[in-house]
């Protein structure tokens, strides 16, 4: 199946080249060990890591910055609202909860950041794998591990392109007069003529899809082959145990 470039920009990294469990696994460690600094230390030295490891995976900054904006957005919201509280009755400003929110800001930005980065340097078929070697040990006790993970790769490669497909049906009722940009009713009706062509371009991707999982003969018996079987390495080994002793290391001290 081909890559969307709104998902995978392939690129000669050592970044791209990483087992997907890998870099999953150190997405997990990275997240989790985000809400635990509360100081600009540690999110100055979580910043300097994904610069880093954005460098490294020689990926463009358009792609990572330009796809934030409802993110920026929530971030000034709550900036915002954590400037301001009640004191006394009346609202004020507080420099105090003006640093929590900048803090949870940073937070926020560094994680989409670091799940972008993850994107764009893995490939759909990658992430299946890595899902399906997650759940493998679920196999026993009869869970279809291959399907949540098949479904769970599905999931991430459509959502960028269901986003990529209103845009173009947006700007195709633009051409034809279609007000967006005027009353809440007048909006409405537009978005209602946008969605139609939207849900029926989904079903025929997703009857495509079916037609191609069917001419695979996917559902057949298990034992199943792998073209490319993912092996865990020991430089695998040694980056999951690096980057998450550092993870954890920055949160317990910063």
């Amino acid at each position: 199946m081909a890559q969307s470039p709104s998902t995978y920009i392939p690129r000669r990294s050592p970044i791209h080249r990483a087992d997907a469990r890998v870099k999953l696994v150190l997405l997990l460690a990275y997240s989790v060990s985000l809400f635990f600094l509360d100081t600009w230390a540690g999110m100055a030295l979580a910043a300097a890591a994904l610069l880093a490891v954005v460098l490294a995976s020689r990926l463009p900054a358009r792609p990572l910055l330009a796809p934030l904006v409802a993110v920026y957005i929530l971030v000034a919201v709550t900036v915002a609202l954590n400037a301001f509280a009640y004191n006394d009755g009346a609202m004020g400003f507080s420099a105090a909860n003006l640093n929590r929110g900048l803090l949870l800001g940073a937070r926020i930005l560094l994680l989409a950041w670091a799940s972008l980065v993850v994107t764009y340097s893995t490939t759909s078929t990658q992430l299946m794998e890595a899902f399906s070697s997650f759940l493998s040990p679920l196999k026993r006790l009869g869970v279809p591990a291959d399907d949540i993970a098949l479904t769970l790769s599905l999931a991430v490669r459509f959502i960028p392109l269901i986003s990529e497909q209103m845009s173009q049906v947006r700007r195709a009722q633009l051409s034809r007069g279609a007000g967006f940009d005027g009353g809440p009713l007048q909006a409405i009706k537009a978005w209602g003529g946008a969605l139609v062509p939207v849900l029926v371009g989904l079903f025929r991707r997703g009857e495509t899809l079916a037609l191609a999982m069917e001419a695979r003969c996917y559902g057949a018996p298990e034992p199943r082959s792998r073209l490319n079987a993912a092996s865990f390495s020991i430089a695998s080994g040694i980056a999951v145990a690096m980057g998450a002793a550092a993870c954890i290391i920055a949160a317990i001290l910063l």
